[in-house]
């Protein structure tokens, strides 16, 4: 509907919007048009953006803006293009007000329109957060790279080290009183040298002391000789099923074998002590339950030296006989 002048101020807007009946989601509009006169029209409101102004494109039925250049009067805000009656200055003639940038249409409902400041917080938003994942993703890599490098520095510090400078573990000190290593440490020699009596080992069998104690333990670079030893330890059918391990780590109990013979006990010393203490103590159970499990160990000259001390801790290694055998 054309008229010959819009609302001046809210009073008068809601007076005209109520003669006009505009039936939701519509609302009464009093807008300049594309020729330079105004029309009342009942259309989804928009948002307007700051120093524009909704003009009424009656071509296409449609809300269109324009820039207002004028120093005073133009909107400062954002604002509802229902809500023009604020800024007078936008329903004036072209050639006294603006003029007009835009032809565009506005095709969207109410309330699907945002201020343009909502789209730069979003955007902002999803900025830091990509920020913040590529930040996390390289503390992650340069600690696992970290942690890589520190184990295989341990490992290697292993590998190189001494009875005397390896650490106990914080579990090894729980088993063992400070006193108790000392005393282990002291019969550790007597423990590798061989029997002082020559005859008694004539009259004390492998077979013997493995039935008696449930741990045997070769000592010696003569992997011929202890293959051997185990073969006949195994052939005695004392012992019932055999059967051969490697590493210790790998032992499980299995139903139908009570001997186990382990050639090669310890593969590496960071996985042996990552599953020593429980291993060892289903071990040392194992060869104490009635009926026993047996178990026959072979260590190398070289590597039975480096770890003899940790071993040691352990009631499992204690409680075995050692045979130390020159090759």
């Amino acid at each position: 509907m054309n008229l010959h002048q819009c609302p001046q101020n809210k009073s008068e807007w809601d007076t005209a919007s109520q003669r006009l009946q505009c039936v939701d989601p519509n609302s009464y509009h009093c807008l300049r048009t594309e020729d330079g006169g105004e029309t009342e029209q009942c259309l989804g409101k928009v948002w307007i953006q700051e120093k524009m102004c909704p003009e009424y494109n009656s071509k296409v039925g449609k809300i269109d803006v324009f820039s207002c250049h004028l120093s005073v009067g133009c909107p400062t805000e954002i604002y509802w293009s229902n809500e023009v009656y604020k800024y007078p200055i936008c329903n004036r003639k072209p050639s006294l007000a603006t003029t007009t940038i835009s032809s565009s249409t506005r095709n969207h409902d109410a309330n699907e329109q945002f201020p343009t400041y909502v789209y730069y917080i979003i955007i902002s938003v999803a900025l830091v957060l990509l920020i913040l994942l590529c930040v996390g993703i390289c503390i992650y890599r340069n600690r696992k790279k970290r942690g890589q490098t520190s184990r295989e520095s341990e490992k290697s510090n292993f590998e190189r080290s001494t009875p005397d400078s390896v650490p106990l573990t914080a579990h090894e000190h729980q088993h063992s009183s400070n006193h108790q290593t000392a005393i282990n440490l002291k019969k550790t020699e007597s423990l590798v040298k061989p029997d002082s009596n020559p005859h008694s080992n004539q009259h004390i069998s492998d077979v013997e002391d493995l039935e008696k104690n449930g741990v045997l333990i070769f000592i010696s670079d003569d992997k011929i000789g202890i293959g051997k030893k185990m073969k006949l330890i195994e052939e005695s059918g004392k012992f019932g099923e055999s059967r051969y391990i490697s590493p210790l780590v790998q032992w499980e109990q299995e139903e139908d074998a009570s001997l186990y013979l382990i050639r090669q006990p310890i593969e590496d010393m960071l996985s042996f002590l990552e599953e020593a203490p429980s291993k060892m103590n289903e071990m040392f159970k194992a060869s104490t339950d009635v009926p026993k499990t047996y178990f026959v160990l072979y260590f190398s000259e070289n590597q039975w030296q480096k770890y003899q001390i940790r071993l040691l801790q352990y009631d499992f290694f204690k409680k075995a006989t050692t045979r130390f055998m020159r090759s």
